[in-house]
């Protein structure tokens, strides 16, 4: 698996030396590389980037607000924040960023960053090949029936006798439990995370923890609690599954 990879700094320093770092990576393909956020929302637009350096002080549009606008896209770019400061690691994972590295940049941890990136796409294109294999689940959208396909669903929550599907840009409501709606779903992705709420592991972005209690941010934006019963079953999952998560020890 090449990655296409887009660097995006506005130093030529550390551009240059980013570059340089890609090109003698087998593993790497350079797309581009760009100065500001504006240039690379523009190349988002013309060619499908894997990977992403994304320095977060740049000017006009930051790193910051250049990946806000990455995930409103719903694009699945895999991003690693570059920064002098140590601090922005915190926001760099709230905003769903897959690693960061810190100037002066090491080649050691330029090549971990890569590998985590490879790992955590590979997985996600093989999450994705099995669920193009499952049959969709049919939903009601107005006076129409829709078929949505399963790696589109971020969560499931009961509703009353019925359950409703969140996907990254609409909900829809099923006349089904759920129950029965996660027997139709792969296992090794979807985790029942309390009575309520079924969760695509693949979306989860962050996990937060406060007073005890644990809450997942997902791709669309929705918080989900945690279970206390479910807590160890689903972080032993996401430590598995989903490498562009931060998960607390």
């Amino acid at each position: 698996m090449t990655l296409r990879t887009l660097i995006a700094d506005d130093e030529p320093l550390a551009r240059e030396l980013l570059a340089s770092w890609v090109h003698q990576d087998a593993r790497l393909r350079l797309v581009g590389q760009a100065e500001d956020g504006d240039e690379v929302l523009k190349v988002l637009s013309r060619h499908r980037i894997d990977l992403l350096f994304l320095d977060i002080q740049m000017p006009h549009v930051d790193g910051l607000e250049t990946l806000k606008a990455i995930r409103s896209r719903g694009l699945k770019t895999y991003v690693v924040f570059v920064t002098a400061f140590s601090q922005h690691a915190v926001t760099a994972f709230d905003l769903a960023a897959g690693d960061y590295l810190v100037k002066p940049l090491r080649k050691a941890r330029f090549a971990e960053s890569v590998s985590r990136a490879r790992r955590v796409l590979e997985q996600q294109t093989h999450f994705d090949a099995s669920c193009d294999t499952l049959k969709p689940l049919m939903v009601r959208d107005g006076d129409r029936m829709m078929a949505v396909s399963t790696g589109s669903i971020v969560w499931v929550e009961a509703a009353s006798q019925y359950a409703r599907v969140h996907t990254g840009k609409a909900q829809y409501l099923l006349s089904r439990p759920l129950a029965e709606i996660e027997s139709e779903l792969p296992d090794q992705y979807f985790v029942r995370v309390h009575r309520s709420a079924l969760v695509n592991l693949g979306c989860v972005r962050h996990v937060v923890r406060k007073n005890g209690n644990y809450r997942l941010e997902l791709s669309n934006g929705a918080n989900v609690p945690v279970a206390r019963s479910r807590r160890v079953i689903v972080m032993d999952l996401l430590r598995k599954t989903a490498g562009s998560t931060h998960v607390p020890v």
